[in-house]
């Protein structure tokens, strides 16, 4: 059969047979198979990320069928442009992209796509990826780009004073190179903060009673998990609230009953007065714990009989 069929349809018979001498076999490890199913993305120290991912037959043979329907477009993407530059003579050396490359592009097409279904849906929103770099590290990466010396000058070396404040990665702290994200910048949205010695951005004072929109995204800018000590759930999992209640009368000189409440009255809707936490820690509040943030924009956290958490 190997020598009459090739090796394709002989590998396709030999399964087949496998699969028919022994069904209870094939059946319980597609079982075992489906049961341990799982995906993960892990990020490496060289800031690319590993994508591995296991199932059974069924779930498999879909996920297959589309991959392989937008690897198609990738392809036919890449061999048009061929066409267009060497017409009629192009071959596939010629292509932009190896076969792993567009297998790639295509699985990221994939989620894209998927992302812009979810954002169109009845009480979808739309999935954004928020990239935060520091005022320094930005111009020296565009100097990159621009082919310039980012050391020279015009730009200068870092200060070793603002080490600490360096910053280029996800709202969650997941890092991005800063030439790649200084790239995409010129063909995507920028939204320039002004973030003041403590990490504060944003005032908006008791007009607004919740954290949403740019509120909620100025307190998380400035955090990358939930303030209690210890606890790392990320900042795009945690709830922002308010550190001195908005309910907080003001106090006989007309600031809040409370630390942390910004200027203008207790309990105001402001990152000065706001701060990530996850649904756990956001009740202990309830129960007489208190958070404070210091003007260096250190979080300090105090149980109820006033002993801080550390």
């Amino acid at each position: 059969e190997a020598a009459i069929r090739g090796f394709a349809f002989f590998d396709a018979d030999l399964r087949a047979w496998v699969r028919q001498s022994d069904e209870d076999g094939t059946r319980d490890r597609n079982q075992r198979n489906h049961d341990t199913r799982a995906a993960q993305m892990v990020q490496d120290l060289d800031l690319g990320w590993q994508l591995t991912a296991g199932c059974g037959s069924l779930q498999g043979a879909e996920m297959y069928e589309i991959w392989k329907r937008f690897l198609d477009a990738e392809w036919s993407t890449d061999w048009a442009a061929a066409r267009a530059e060497h017409g009629d003579a192009a071959t596939v050396d010629q292509l932009a992209r190896t076969d792993a490359q567009r297998r790639m592009d295509a699985l990221h097409a994939i989620f894209r796509s998927a992302a812009d279904t979810h954002a169109s849906a009845p009480g979808g929103s739309k999935i954004v990826t928020t990239i935060v770099i520091d005022h320094h590290t930005f111009e020296r990466a565009v100097a990159r780009l621009l082919g310039m010396d980012p050391d020279d000058a015009l730009f200068g070396p870092r200060p070793i004073d603002t080490d600490a404040r360096y910053r280029c990665s996800t709202l969650d702290g997941h890092p991005i190179e800063p030439t790649e994200a200084a790239a995409h910048a010129l063909i995507g949205h920028i939204r320039r903060a002004v973030i003041g010695a403590d990490s504060v951005i944003i005032d908006l004072g008791r007009s607004q009673r919740l954290f949403t929109g740019p509120a909620a995204l100025a307190v998380r800018l400035g955090n990358t998990h939930c303030y209690w000590p210890g606890c790392t759930v990320p900042v795009t999992n945690c709830q922002i609230d308010h550190l001195l209640p908005w309910a907080n009368p003001p106090g006989p000189d007309g600031g809040g009953g409370g630390g942390g409440g910004g200027s203008g009255g207790g309990g105001e809707t402001n990152p000065h007065n706001g701060g990530p936490a996850c649904g756990r820690h956001n009740r202990y509040k309830q129960h007489g714990y208190t958070v404070h943030r210091d003007p260096d924009g250190h979080w300090h956290t105090y149980r109820p009989d006033g002993t801080e958490i550390t």
